[in-house]
Parts: C-alpha cells; structure tokens; sequence
C-alpha cells in the first residue's frame, strides 16, 4: 500500500490523489519530550479543513507515546490528507 510519512513539527498536506482513495491505516509517534496534539483532516477541492481525529501522544518514551489507529476513511479525488502537531512527531498514513 502506498503511504504519506515523514516527521513533522507543525502542519503538512499530501499532494492531492487523483483518484478516490481510502485511509486503512495511521501511525502516530511522539519525538519530544513533552505531551502534543496531533490533529488528522482532509482538505477538499476548494482548501476547506475538515477534521476527523484529534489525538493526544505522551512524551517520548513514555506509556501513549504513540498510537496505531486501523481506519477505513474515504478520501475523494483531488483532495488531501492533513496532519497538524504542536510538537515534532513521526506519521505514517497508509491509502489504498
């Protein structure tokens, strides 16, 4: 399965599919060492933000560092995924 990662500390959008695709998978992992939020939306054809997970993620290391979510999230074609954190962490989201 194709996936969009990287590490990020701040916000960072997908290219865009071309066709629809479906979220089976996103991988969450804290690289500080205090607790963050990680926020996880679509941005439709028009740049309109649209949310669907917020998630808190222990410091590194720690017991809720990180967090693995089996998802099935219809993503149309020409839109975007979107991960927004308040501190650096890891990310894989997986589409098929």
């Amino acid at each position: 399965m194709p996936s969009f990662h990287g590490t990020i500390s701040g916000s960072i959008k997908s290219t865009s599919y071309s066709i629809p695709c479906t979220i089976k998978s996103i991988g969450l992992w804290n690289r500080t060492g205090g607790a963050i939020v990680v926020n996880l939306g679509i941005v439709d054809e028009n740049g309109v933000d649209t949310y669907f997970k917020s998630t808190n993620l222990a410091a590194l290391a720690s017991s809720g560092s990180s967090e693995l979510t089996l998802t099935n999230i219809r993503v149309l074609a020409n839109w975007k995924i979107l991960v927004v954190a308040s501190g650096s962490c890891d990310y894989v989201i997986t589409v098929e």
